[in-house]
């Protein structure tokens, strides 16, 4: 029966879902640290690293794909998970949130491209995503995505992981000190299950 359902709108009815589980996350409130070398969205999509920093070490979330941790220091609340998607959320000094959102679900996608256009197509979230360097993730190559609006700035990261479709929503204050240093700690900590 799939095998003849356009390839496109599987990408889309996958991807819609990622962003679904998102959207509705968005607005909820165990391992030994390694530097872990990180590639800036700047850089060239052969993953090259360029950047190292210590690897968030805080509390951790975690999907079926991949688990990371959270930066020690502020109270993250950590609402109960969905069934795709995990998040955690802290009350910076500005009295916006900083919000991480995970999600994941069985691959649809094959190709890492075709992944992030369908993601950036389906997408309804504001900031509006555009499409960034592919960057190298724990030995992955990943896509990612950045959007700003006058409050907030978002980042993603997303990809296909042993059969699972991913993806990492990091959510700051434009005006967050740190906020380029959270970014890459939480991206740091991650590993691969």
């Amino acid at each position: 029966m799939w095998s003849r359902v356009p390839r496109a709108a599987l990408a889309a009815l996958a991807s819609g879902a990622l962003v679904a589980a998102l959207a509705a996350c968005a607005d909820e409130p165990g391992r030994t640290p390694v530097s872990t070398p990180v590639t800036p969205p700047s850089s060239e999509a052969t993953g090259t690293p360029t950047a190292t920093v210590e690897p968030a070490a805080g509390e951790m979330l975690e999907v079926a794909a991949l688990r990371l941790h959270l930066t020690e220091g502020p109270r993250w609340l950590k609402p109960p998970a969905g069934m795709l998607t995990v998040s955690a959320t802290y009350v910076s000094d500005t009295g916006l949130p900083v919000t991480i959102t995970l999600s994941d679900l069985s691959a649809v996608q094959t190709d890492l491209e075709a992944d992030a256009a369908a993601f950036l197509q389906v997408s309804k979230n504001d900031p509006r995503p555009h499409r960034t360097d592919n960057r190298v993730v724990a030995g992955v190559e990943v896509w990612a995505a950045e959007g700003s609006n006058a409050e907030l700035h978002s980042s993603w990261i997303g990809g296909i992981h042993d059969g699972r479709q991913w993806t990492v929503q990091i959510e700051t204050p434009v005006d967050l000190d740190g906020a380029d240093r959270l970014r890459e700690q939480v991206i740091a900590s991650i590993t691969w299950k």
